[in-house]
């Protein structure tokens, strides 16, 4: 990922190695899909829920939804199979 606003905190990878999330200290998470061809990334969704640095993400087995807690003291479990949504 190029040209983050703000300091990356904790990176995470979907368990197919397609998706990585990158949580950030302006609390935004940058989901990317990763080419398997070694030519990069790019960057297809940016999301926000947390008001503070986002501290850990994990994805489900399944890489259906993605958790992240944040130093706002929050879990958020985000649904991004379409278009990521809170779903807690």
């Amino acid at each position: 990922l190029t040209r983050m606003q703000s300091a990356v905190r904790c990176i995470a990878l979907d368990p197919k190695g397609r998706i990585a999330a990158v949580g950030a200290e302006d609390g935004a998470i940058r989901m990317c899909m990763v080419n398997a061809s070694g030519a990069g990334a790019s960057q297809f969704v940016s999301v926000k829920g947390h008001t503070d640095s986002v501290l850990c993400l994990a994805f489900d087995p399944k890489g259906e939804y993605l958790a992240s807690s944040s130093a706002d003291g929050t879990v958020r479990i985000w649904d991004i199979r379409d278009d990521p949504t809170t779903v807690k």
